[in-house]
């Protein structure tokens, strides 16, 4: 009985060794064959992401990641880091499992898409001209401060308040320039048009031709709360808005403004 028991116990070490053995060289075997297929890293999508998503919320959330790949099955072009993308948003819809490719990515959405809004918030558009956006700098992400430029109803006294009728040219108006919102996101940067310039009156008050080019006008989207969308139109349609790019987590501070009796004052 005992000397069954120890042969028992001595197949058993040796089936176990074995084993051993037989598992070190697949394990080799199989490194050796990774190797071979000379993998390269790639940016594989983690979790479905939705058209217009910000590629940092993307990235900190972990629905963009990283897979090795044999080189051979990987398509020219794929990116290897998801930092690449940072700063952009998806322009169509990407699905688990997807290779990632930069031109899935960009600065805008495409028209067709839907927008990402905010808890709390809605989308709302104005237009503005190069200048008034800092160029081409103001992109989907960015956070802007608004200010309006107006005809003042209460002329020399601050605070000043708009008349509502847009930018008189007459001289008996004041005109004042006001912060109208600290902070908000801009969600969109639509396609630019082409707007023909307004005939000024000549001398004689007759309407002489246009003396300057046509301006380029470009469509912003803000995601706004319903107070500050009501603000936005209204400033929009009775005033001048201009759009200043703001650094991480700062605000332009709100104030009295300035208007033409005191914008030479050195405030």
């Amino acid at each position: 009985m005992g000397r069954r028991v120890v042969l028992f116990f001595l197949a058993l070490v040796l089936a176990i060794g074995g084993a051993g053995a037989v598992l070190a060289y697949v394990s080799k075997a199989d490194s050796r064959a990774v190797a071979a297929q000379e993998p390269v890293t790639v940016v594989v999508v983690k979790h479905a992401i939705k058209a217009g998503t910000n590629a940092d919320d993307a990235i900190s959330k972990g629905y963009l990641g990283t897979e090795k790949l044999a080189r051979r099955a990987v398509p020219s072009g794929v990116l290897t880091k998801p930092d690449a993308v940072k700063g952009q948003v998806a322009l169509v819809d990407l699905y688990e499992g997807q290779l990632v490719a930069p031109t899935l990515f960009g600065i805008k959405a495409a028209a067709t898409v839907g927008l990402q809004l905010p808890s709390g918030k809605m989308a709302v558009s104005v237009t503005a001209t190069d200048a008034q956006h800092v160029g081409q700098f103001v992109q989907p992400g960015s956070y802007v401060a608004v200010f309006d430029t107006f005809t003042s109803q209460t002329g020399t006294t601050a605070p000043y308040v708009p008349s509502g009728d847009g930018l008189s040219q007459g001289f008996a108006y004041d005109q004042a320039t006001r912060l109208l919102l600290g902070r908000v996101e801009v969600l969109a940067v639509g396609a630019t048009t082409s707007v023909p310039p307004t005939p000024s009156p000549s001398a004689s008050g007759a309407t002489a031709s246009p003396s300057a080019a046509s301006s380029t006008q470009l469509l912003l989207t803000l995601a706004a709360d319903q107070g500050q969308a009501q603000k936005l139109i209204l400033a929009s349609e009775t005033g001048n808005l201009y759009f200043t790019l703001l650094p991480a987590a700062a605000s332009a501070t709100p104030g009295p403004g300035v208007d033409n009796h005191n914008l030479f004052d050195g405030r």
